[in-house]
């Protein structure tokens, strides 16, 4: 019975995004997305990106689209990503209905669809990717080495 009621850590990061999508609220921690923090406002994830001299990962999708939930289950299961998101970039999901999002920046008919982008400048770091390509995980942009 009470592995019935337990809800693994990346089931519980799919339950949250959803509900991020839909309420623009992040509700995921590091303590329950493998140490991803999911934003649902693209301005203030950018912001931050920001002020932390982050790169700014977009995550655009649209309800119902299955693929969509891999796509945050992959990033969320890739040791990889999950470094650059703890250390370099900052996530954020955006639903394709949301209107608090640059739509002539990120256009897209193919869901769901992955950009990196600095995030002062927004111009890509890596090219974007749409639909089931994006489920390989491009590879993420050289990290700038901090001068000190």
């Amino acid at each position: 019975m009470e592995g019935e009621k337990s809800v693994n850590r990346f089931g519980w990061c799919i339950v949250t995004t959803l509900f991020s999508l839909a309420s623009g609220i992040s509700v995921c921690s590091a303590d329950t997305c493998g140490h991803i923090v999911w934003r649902g406002d693209y301005e203030k994830a950018r912001e931050y990106a920001v002020s932390t001299s982050r790169a700014l990962m977009v995550v655009l999708t649209k309800q119902g689209c299955p693929e969509c939930v891999s796509l945050v289950r992959r990033i969320a299961s890739s040791p990889e990503y999950r470094e650059a998101l703890q250390n370099s970039m900052v996530a954020v999901i955006v639903d394709s209905d949301a209107v608090s999002y640059p739509v002539e920046l990120y256009y897209t008919t193919v869901y769901p669809a992955l950009f990196i982008v600095e995030s002062t400048t927004e111009i890509f770091l890596t090219p974007p990717c749409r639909g089931e390509e994006c489920l390989a995980l491009p590879p993420l942009p050289e990290r700038k080495k901090n001068k000190r």
